[in-house]
């Protein structure tokens, strides 16, 4: 079998570890074994991804960049009156311009978050939720905000983890201006 590092135990997978032929295979069911290894070791390393790991890419950036972006402006979810202009008709021209980038990035991941774990719609109450259980709100004090902090992290890590050993963080800054170009045909 290609790539498989065939022995009589087994045949090494994507990181190199022995997958142990499962009991009971003859020499045939050894040797498709083997060669669905070796296909599975080919897509690793060309970074092809599953559907789901496709979906924890694409969900583990927008929550990287998001939580990017809410760095050094975490305070503006405290803001009491941030969140009191949020509930008013023209509410934006209310409110601080870094109040506005910080929910902007929160909706971000918390959207990010639950159209992973539900996979279509996202109920107000399960969003508002995450909100209190992930975010800074007005009266946390700097432990709580720390505890949020890490709860997002993990998410965030939850997520490169389900998109497999091909995870790529994302490249840009916020802010940044990223352009299409026709010499490669990619954005960049």
């Amino acid at each position: 079998a290609y790539g498989g590092g065939n022995t009589s135990a087994g045949v090494a997978g994507p990181d190199g570890k022995i997958i142990p032929y499962p009991e009971g295979l003859d020499s045939a069911g050894r040797k498709a074994f083997a060669n669905h290894v070796a296909i599975t070791n080919a897509d690793v390393a060309t970074g092809k991804l599953t559907e789901s790991q496709s979906k924890d890419q694409l969900f583990g950036t927008q929550m990287e960049l998001a939580e990017r972006n809410i760095k050094g402006i975490e305070g503006e979810g405290k803001s009491l009156f941030g969140k009191i202009a949020s509930g008013l008709p023209l509410g934006n021209y209310a409110q601080s311009k870094d109040y506005q980038r910080y929910v902007q990035a929160k909706n971000s991941f918390i959207t990010a978050l639950l159209r992973k774990e539900s996979g279509a719609a996202i109920g107000k109450e399960e969003f508002e939720r995450r909100d209190r259980e992930m975010f800074p709100q007005p009266g946390d004090d700097a432990a709580n905000m720390r505890q949020k902090a890490e709860l997002r992290n993990v998410a965030i890590d939850g997520m490169k983890k389900g998109a497999g050993p091909g995870y790529k963080s994302p490249t840009t800054q916020p802010g940044a201006v990223r352009k299409y170009n026709p010499a490669t045909g990619t954005i960049e």
